[in-house]
């Protein structure tokens, strides 16, 4: 911003606390907030959409070092290696680090050259903090390329996803299975409420010999009824809680589609450091072990996207 001639509201340059303020205004969406109360969002001064508020809020609070053990996506993007804050050893458990080291080679004519080379460190190995069998260090090269390979194929097959009207005809779909359901519920607790003050009254004329059955059978029977009602009642709050849960998805499954395929036609011709966001984002974890191979975890939110609709099974053993 400062490069580029830009000065803050009051005439002065941009520094990275200023920045931060800026991200973190819920003005961007639209609301108003003083005082600790606030509006909600107002159309006409929305800048961005909510799935880009709170994915920049998420994003910051990662980064956040008190969560340092929650983190998973890279403090900054100026390291030339691919994976930090995802990659893990698959012997330790440990998260790696990166570094750059040099080697050097003496050339015919007696001169010695040398190469800086990216690197992914276990410091459980190589510091014996624990019994960790994996490799001290890790050629991010290597790893990088064959992540690279596994994200190409995936956008590669994009194509295979259904257009967002589908998507939400599908969502929609899941959306009236949760209210069937739930209104069968209502009925059947309903219904067997009917049937127990029908065994009250069945219970009282036991009581002075006017039934055909028993009052222990017909006690029996009342509280098989209380205890189906009870299951019952639970089970339609399982299914509130779910359908809540499946509509805040629903809210953000659109936006999250559209993000996906932007990465698919931007991957191939972008920059390194665009490289990294995407991968921080499309990945939750990847493991390497010693021999090299990599297990890749996706994120959920563009996991389904590979399993519903391009039948690929992303969380997968790769060669690197």
């Amino acid at each position: 911003m400062n490069n580029k001639g830009y000065k803050t509201h009051t005439g002065g340059k941009f520094t990275s606390s200023y920045v931060h303020r800026i991200l973190r205004n819920p003005l961007n969406r639209g609301v108003i907030s003083k005082g600790g109360v606030s509006s909600n969002p107002i159309p006409e001064l929305r800048l961005v959409s909510d799935y880009k508020y709170f994915k920049v809020q998420e994003i910051l609070d990662v980064r956040n070092g008190k969560n340092e053990e929650k983190r998973n996506i890279a403090l900054s993007n100026r390291g030339q290696a691919l994976l930090p804050g995802i990659l893990y050893c698959a012997h330790c458990g440990c998260r790696l680090a990166t570094s750059r080291g040099k080697s050097e080679y003496k050339r015919k004519d007696g001169t010695i050259s040398s190469k800086s080379k990216g690197r992914y460190i276990c410091y459980h190995r190589s510091r014996g903090i624990n019994d960790c069998d994996g490799m001290s260090v890790y050629d991010s090269e290597r790893i990088d390329r064959a992540v690279i390979k596994a994200m190409e194929q995936i956008f590669a097959s994009i194509t295979g996803c259904p257009e967002e009207e589908k998507i939400q005809m599908a969502q929609k779909r899941i959306m009236a299975d949760f209210s069937i359901n739930q209104k069968k519920l209502q009925n059947e607790i309903e219904s067997d409420t009917r049937k127990i003050e029908t065994l009250r009254e069945e219970i009282a004329k036991a009581i002075v010999g006017d039934s055909l059955y028993t009052q222990e059978d017909l006690s029996t029977a009342l509280q098989a009824l209380k205890n189906k009602i009870e299951f019952s009642k639970k089970e339609l709050e399982r299914l509130a809680t779910e359908a809540i849960e499946r509509k805040t998805a629903m809210d953000t499954i659109i936006p999250a589609y559209k993000q996906f395929r932007s990465w698919s036609v931007e991957f191939y011709e972008s920059s390194l450091e665009v490289k990294k966001r995407i991968a921080s984002q499309l990945f939750s974890k990847i493991t390497v072990n010693k021999n090299y191979e990599l297990e890749i975890e996706m994120n959920f939110t563009y996991r389904q996207f590979c399993e519903e609709w391009l039948g690929h099974n992303p969380s997968v053993k790769e060669p690197a």
